[in-house]
C-alpha cells in the first residue's frame, strides 16, 4: 500500500490553467446583484495573459526582456515588457531606473582585456548575435578596461550571461580592487551548458583608486577562480543595488534605463477611491502587500518599493481572490462584500480552482481538454488525477527549459477513473503540465481533483483487502408503502493490512500521523481503480508481530464523489 502525501495547491503554484469560468461573474462593488446570482472574487490585474488591460505603462527610455522565442529583446520608449519562460508568458517586468556602468556590455572582444586568457567567436548570444568564448588557465579571464567608480560601504551587483561548453561546469565570478585589492572578492558559480544569467553582488571597499572592474571568467585562485575552463558569456552589467534589473545594453558608454510606471484603473473594476491594501504576485511565486490608495479611480505601483521586478498579478486583499463562487441570498445586493455572510453564500470552488478544493465532488469541466501547469513549492515526486472522464492524461515535466519526463495514461473506458503517477523526477525549477484529453475536441472532459505530493510505502499489501462504498441517499416509506429516494452522492472506503519491515514502523507512524487531517490519495494495490481512495484514515494501528516484521491495518473513508 501507499499513499500519496499532498501538498496544497496555491495560487502562487497555478502557472496557467485553460479552464474558462462560465457560471459567475467577477464582483465588483459599483454592480448590483440579483438573489440567486453567482459572483466570484475577481478583481484583480493579471499580467501573465501579455497584454495590459486597464493598466498603462510608461518609460521614457528603451528596454529588455526575454520574448516569447526565448530571445532577449528590445522595446522602445512606453512599451510593456512580457517576460516569457519556455514560451509561456510569466509576468511584467517593472522596475526601477538603473544604469549599466560597463561601457561594451554585449561585444567583450571589444575593448576588453586579458590576462592568461583567450576568446573567440562563440555560440548565438541570448539576443541572437554572436556571444565571446573565454578560455582561462590561471588569469583573469576577462575584465572591463576601463575601472568603475567606486565608494566604500556602497553596494554593487555584476551580473552576466554564462554558457559552459559541452557540459556544466564550476565558473569564477568576482570583482576585484584596482590597486590595493580590497575589492578583490568572488565567488564559484555552477554554470549550466545552456544561457544563464548569473550574479555576484558585493559591498565595496575601500581602495585607493576608488575604482574596481570585473571578471566574467576568473582563473584567480585567490579570486574563486577556477583554471582550464572554457565559457560562452554575453551581456556584462555592473550596477548598484543588491540584485541584478533587466539587461541594459551599452555600447561604448554607460547607459540607463528609466524606470517603468504602471498605473492601474481600479475604477474600471468597479472599485471606489480610498485606501486599500494591495497584493502583488510575483513570477517567482512570492507576494508582498503594500498601500494603495485609489485616487479618481487610479493607483501608481510604487516601483521602488517592489521586493521583486516581475509582476504577475495584483489583487486587492479586501476581496476573495477568485477561488470560489457566491450566490447571493437577497435581491439588489450593491456593494456588499463576498465574506458578508448575509448578503453572499459560499457555494462552490470556481472551475479554475475545482480541482484543487481537497474535494472530488466539485468537479473541473471543459470541452476538448483541460491543461494546467504547477510550479510546486518542494520537490514532488507523485500525481494523481482523479474522479475523471476523459480518455487519457498526459504529465509532462520541465527544468530550465529541458524536458525532464513525458508519460501518457489511459483510463481504457473506466467512468470515472483515477491515474496514479509515481517516481516522477523532481529537479529544481520543476514546472508540471496536466494535460487531461478527451476522446474529440467536443467531449466533455470533467475532472474531481488533481493531486501532488510525495509517495510513503505503506509495506506490502495483504491477501483480502476490504472495498465499498458508503451511498448518502435518501429513502422514506410512507404509511402507505411508497418509497421515495433522494439520489446524493457516494463515498468509496477500504480497509487493507500491509507488512512492514519492523525497523520503518516508526517512520511509518509519524508520517501517517502528519496527514490525519488532509485528505490523501491512499493506493491500496497498483492496477485496481476501486483500490484506489482518496480521503482520510480513519483508524491505523501497528501489530508487532515478529521482532523483523511487523503488520499495519488501516481504514479509509474517501470523499463523497460526484456521481
Amino acid at each position: 500500500m501507499k499513499v500519496i502525501a499532498p501538498r496544497t495547491i496555491t495560487n502562487a503554484m497555478l502557472f496557467a490553467s485553460s479552464l474558462a469560468e462560465t457560471d459567475s461573474t467577477p464582483w465588483k462593488p459599483g454592480t448590483s446583484f440579483a438573489k440567486g446570482a453567482r459572483a466570484r472574487g475577481l478583481i484583480s490585474f493579471d499580467f501573465t495573459i501579455g497584454t495590459l488591460v486597464d493598466a498603462t505603462l510608461t518609460r521614457a527610455s528603451s528596454g529588455t526582456y526575454t520574448a516569447f522565442n526565448g530571445l532577449l529583446t528590445t522595446v522602445g520608449v512606453d512599451q510593456p515588457r512580457f517576460e516569457c519562460v519556455n514560451g509561456v508568458c510569466v509576468g511584467l517586468w517593472v522596475e526601477p531606473q538603473a544604469t549599466n556602468y560597463l561601457k561594451s556590455s554585449g561585444d567583450v572582444s571589444t575593448g576588453w582585456n586579458s590576462d592568461g586568457a583567450t576568446s573567440v567567436a562563440g555560440s548565438p548570444a541570448p539576443d541572437g548575435t554572436t556571444s565571446t568564448r573565454v578560455t582561462v588557465s590561471t588569469g583573469f579571464g576577462r575584465w572591463q578596461p576601463h575601472n568603475v567608480a567606486t565608494l566604500a560601504g556602497e553596494m554593487w551587483v555584476f551580473s552576466v550571461y554564462r554558457k559552459a561548453i559541452g557540459a556544466p561546469a564550476d565558473l569564477g565570478l568576482a570583482v576585484r580592487g584596482m590597486t590595493n585589492g580590497a575589492n578583490n572578492a568572488g565567488t564559484v558559480v555552477t554554470t549550466p551548458a545552456t544561457w544563464t544569467r548569473q550574479q555576484i553582488v558585493r559591498i565595496m571597499a575601500a581602495d585607493n583608486s576608488g575604482n574596481c572592474s570585473v571578471l566574467a571568467v576568473s582563473g584567480v585562485p585567490g579570486l574563486d577562480g577556477v583554471p582550464n575552463k572554457t565559457a560562452d558569456i554575453f551581456g556584462a552589467q555592473m550596477e548598484r543595488g543588491s540584485t541584478a534589473s533587466s539587461y541594459i545594453p551599452t555600447t561604448g558608454a554607460a547607459t540607463t534605463r528609466a524606470a517603468d510606471v504602471l498605473t492601474l484603473n481600479w475604477g474600471a473594476k468597479g472599485v471606489g477611491d480610498g485606501a486599500y491594501t494591495a497584493r502583488y504576485t510575483f513570477a517567482d511565486g512570492t507576494t508582498q502587500d503594500l498601500p494603495t490608495k485609489v485616487e479618481g479611480g487610479k493607483a501608481v505601483v510604487p516601483t521602488a518599493s517592489l521586493n521583486r521586478n516581475v509582476i504577475a498579478q495584483v489583487r486587492l486583499i479586501e476581496v476573495p481572490d477568485g477561488t470560489r463562487i457566491y450566490e447571493s441570498l437577497q435581491a439588489d445586493n450593491l456593494a456588499h462584500s463576498l465574506t458578508d455572510g448575509t448578503w453572499w453564500l459560499d457555494i462552490a470552488p470556481t472551475n479554475r480552482w475545482a480541482l484543487f478544493d481537497g474535494a472530488i465532488g466539485s468537479l473541473a469541466k471543459a470541452n476538448g481538454q483541460i491543461s494546467v501547469t504547477l510550479r510546486p513549492d518542494i520537490p514532488v515526486d507523485s500525481l494523481a488525477v482523479l474522479e475523471l472522464t476523459a480518455a487519457s492524461v498526459r504529465v509532462q515535466i520541465t527544468a530550465n527549459g529541458a524536458s525532464v519526463y513525458d508519460q501518457t495514461q489511459a483510463t481504457n473506458g473506466i467512468d470515472p477513473a483515477s491515474l496514479i503517477f509515481l517516481g516522477l523526477p523532481n529537479p529544481a525549477n520543476a514546472s508540471i503540465t496536466v494535460t487531461i484529453a478527451g476522446a474529440t475536441l467536443s467531449t466533455l472532459v470533467t475532472a474531481g481533483a488533481l493531486v501532488i505530493g510525495n509517495m510513503v510505502d505503506l509495506g506490502m499489501t495483504e491477501a483480502g483487502a476490504s472495498i465499498g462504498i458508503t451511498d448518502f441517499s435518501k429513502r422514506s416509506t410512507d404509511d402507505f408503502g411508497v418509497t421515495t429516494v433522494v439520489e446524493r452522492g457516494w463515498a468509496k472506503r477500504m480497509t487493507a493490512k500491509t507488512k512492514v519491515d519492523t525497523a520503518v514502523v516508526d517512520a511509518i507512524q509519524l508520517r501517517v500521523a502528519s496527514i490525519r487531517a488532509v485528505p490523501a490519495v491512499w493506493i491500496g494495490e497498483d492496477g485496481y481503480n476501486s483500490l484506489i481512495v482518496y480521503g482520510f484514515f480513519k483508524e491505523f494501528s501497528v501489530d508487532l508481530a515478529l521482532e523483523t516484521i511487523s503488520y499495519c491495518s488501516l481504514t479509509v473513508e474517501g470523499m463523497t464523489a460526484a456521481r
